[in-house]
């Protein structure tokens, strides 16, 4: 019986036309497909559980035009095949046009009809071309095969920034001291004084600041409207809207806030613009800085 079987197999590959390709496994994960095509037609090759299929088009074939492609689930779509020679790999290509060997990462292909990758044969002129696929579970050549798209993908040059769009699924909106230029201001007062001048429409985000005093005093950062915020007046990063409820210094004291690197704080009047003042509760001299920006 098993010797009848074999001898009808026989027969049946011996008679099989120039466009028939068998698709047989070779060991667990390892799949082999060929075809001598003298007329336009398709080689494809089963690829559940493989990870490479090696393409070989070899014979007497002229005027060859043929495509790599690989099944996504859906349709038949180009893939990117290495052209091999000597050993090393060449330059991607989703297209041929004689004789060679490629290489083809199989890894995000899925089965059809038992195949997933093909060899797509669109013209001949003459002769034969004999197309082989050998697909492997085992490791190919140490490249990442990428469908072809519209998004351009390459390779990151040394210290070349990146853009994250999401962190978790949730979308990341940037800090204002992160993404603007900073503006910075000298503090060198004995009274109270306009420090930032608001922008219509735009809060004032204070990204760093060191304040300190020569002798006890209390200091705030208010803001609000006029020459020295006395109206609308509202604390920021100190407190209250007095200096009297703001930070309480001894003597050579005084505080660090923020490494510019995000925001410690910023005003809050409604439409934006309101200035920026020191408020001191006594004439003593209190100096510093502060990085801010507006937006």
């Amino acid at each position: 019986m098993i010797r009848r079987y074999i001898m009808l197999l026989g027969l049946l590959v011996g008679l099989a036309p120039s466009a028939w390709a068998v698709n047989l496994p070779t060991t667990a994960g390892d799949y082999s497909a060929s075809g001598a095509l003298t007329a336009t037609g398709t080689v494809a090759v089963q690829v559940n559980g493989t990870s490479t299929v090696f393409v070989s088009v070899s014979g007497t074939g002229a005027g060859l035009a043929f495509s790599f492609q690989c099944y996504d689930g859906t349709a038949w779509q180009s893939i990117y095949a290495w052209p091999l020679s000597g050993g090393a790999l060449g330059t991607a290509v989703t297209t041929g046009s004689a004789n060679g060997n490629w290489f083809i990462n199989s890894a995000g292909c899925a089965a059809t009809s038992n195949t997933g990758v093909r060899v797509n044969l669109t013209a001949i002129t003459s002769g034969t071309a004999t197309i082989k696929l050998n697909a492997s579970a085992g490791d190919g050549p140490s490249s990442v095969a990428l469908l072809p798209g519209s998004n351009t993908i390459g390779a990151l040059s040394a210290n070349q920034s990146i853009n994250l769009a999401q962190r978790g699924g949730t979308n990341i909106v940037a800090d204002p001291c992160e993404s603007l230029a900073k503006s910075y201001v000298k503090i060198s007062v004995t009274a109270n004084t306009q420090l930032i001048t608001g922008t219509s429409g735009k809060q004032t985000y204070f990204c760093s600041m060191n304040v300190g005093a020569a002798a006890p005093v209390n200091v705030a950062i208010v803001e609000g409207t006029g020459s020295t915020c006395g109206t609308g007046t509202l604390g920021t990063v100190s407190g209250g809207a007095t200096a009297a409820t703001g930070w309480n210094f001894a003597a050579n004291g005084g505080l660090t806030y923020g490494d510019g690197r995000a925001a410690v704080g910023a005003t809050a009047t409604g439409g934006g613009g309101a200035n920026v003042c020191i408020f001191v509760s006594a004439a003593v001299q209190v100096s510093g800085n502060i990085g801010y920006v507006q937006q």
